[in-house]
C-alpha cells in the first residue's frame, strides 16, 4: 500500500509540475509579446489531460517547439517544428527536486529552462529568416 501511495504522490507532483510549466510558458509568452509591442509568440495547450503545448512564432506552426511531458518518466520532450534548424531536446524532472530540470547533466530552474526553450525558438527563427533573405539575393 505504501508503494502505491508514493506512486500516486509522484504522479500528483508531476501533474503540479506540468500545470506550473504550462502557466509559466504562457506568462513568459505574454511578457515577450508585451516587450516586443506585438504578438510574435503564441502558446497553445493541447487540452487538460494531454500534457502537451506548442509555442509558435508568428511565422506559423513550422516555426514552433512542441513540448510534451511524460508524467511517468518525468521527461519533458521538446520537438522543434520543421522550419527550425534544431534537433529535438529534452529535460528531465524529478519529484525530489521539483523546481529543477536537467538537460545533458546540467541543472536549470524551471524559469531558466523556459527561457532556454523560448531563446532557442526565437534565435532559430531569426537565424532562419536571415539565411533565407541572404539566399534570395544570391
Amino acid at each position: 500500500m505504501a508503494a502505491n501511495s508514493s506512486g500516486s504522490t509522484a504522479r500528483v507532483n508531476a501533474l503540479i509540475f506540468w500545470d506550473r510549466f504550462d502557466y509559466q510558458v504562457n506568462l513568459r509568452v505574454r511578457e515577450f509579446n508585451e516587450g516586443a509591442g506585438k504578438s510574435l509568440l503564441a502558446a497553445r495547450s493541447c487540452g487538460a489531460f494531454v500534457h502537451q503545448l506548442t509555442i509558435e512564432y508568428a511565422a506559423g506552426s513550422a516555426c514552433s517547439i512542441k513540448c510534451a511531458f511524460d508524467l511517468d518518466r518525468g521527461a519533458l520532450y521538446c520537438d522543434p517544428g520543421p522550419a527550425l534548424p534544431l534537433q529535438p531536446f529534452q529535460f528531465l524532472w524529478k519529484a525530489e527536486t521539483p523546481e529543477i530540470l536537467q538537460e545533458n547533466g546540467e541543472a536549470f530552474t524551471l524559469e531558466v529552462a523556459i527561457d532556454l526553450i523560448l531563446s532557442r525558438l526565437t534565435s532559430s527563427v531569426k537565424a532562419n529568416s536571415t539565411s533565407s533573405r541572404r539566399s534570395a539575393f544570391v
